[in-house]
């Protein structure tokens, strides 16, 4: 698949959870949290998007851990914080390491192993190089004295836009579970089977 290719692919799907998302949800203070969060990674993905599409990669890579990180909070919010974690989250002041919380989240779904502490192992020190403009990051700004967005492989380009992709997805089932709107959490469920072939 080549980065265009991926590109359109995720454009749809943004359409696809802009098109179907417009619902009522629920307004008590932890749902409210936990919509923001999903709702930013929603956003985030659309903005990768748009990064993608005016070649400034920089940014788009920079997004990876934002949009990983509002996902995996709103996850955490909905099933694992306590009373107390909520308080302290309103307050900017939850300090909890990010490999413990997706553990939580793990142990709170029963989902050992998901696809949250697989990218968070395979990609956490990744995102942080990017987002904190890393050596990692710096290093494909440049080659062979060209510099500029040009040097990105294409591989991690692709990738990059899958993952997003995944979050935007996961953040999507969760807003249509807590719709209640049965019909919407199956929709969003072969989205996500027909996601994973490619």
């Amino acid at each position: 698949m080549t980065v265009e290719q991926e590109y359109q692919r995720q454009v749809e799907l943004a359409e696809w959870i802009d098109d179907n998302f417009k619902i009522e949800l629920p307004a008590d203070e932890k749902s409210l949290i936990a919509i923001g969060c999903f709702d930013i990674t929603i956003e985030h993905h659309a903005a990768i998007c748009v990064l993608i599409k005016a070649g400034i990669y920089a940014s788009l890579f920079a997004l990876l851990r934002s949009i990983f990180e509002s996902c995996a909070r709103g996850l955490f919010v909905n099933y694992s914080a306590t009373d107390k974690e909520i308080n302290l989250f309103k307050k900017d002041s939850l300090k909890i390491e990010f490999k413990e919380l997706v553990s939580r989240i793990e142990q709170s779904i029963d989902a050992n192993g998901s696809v949250l502490s697989q990218l968070h192992k395979s990609s956490w020190k990744f995102f942080n190089s990017f987002t904190h403009t890393g050596f990692q990051h710096i290093t494909r700004r440049h080659k062979h004295g060209i510099t500029g967005s040009v040097n990105y492989p294409e591989q991690e380009i692709i990738q990059a836009l899958k993952s997003s992709g995944s979050l935007a997805l996961i953040s999507a089932g969760e807003l249509a579970v807590l719709s209640g709107k049965q019909d919407l959490v199956n929709a969003t469920l072969d989205k996500m089977l027909d996601y994973a072939k490619h």
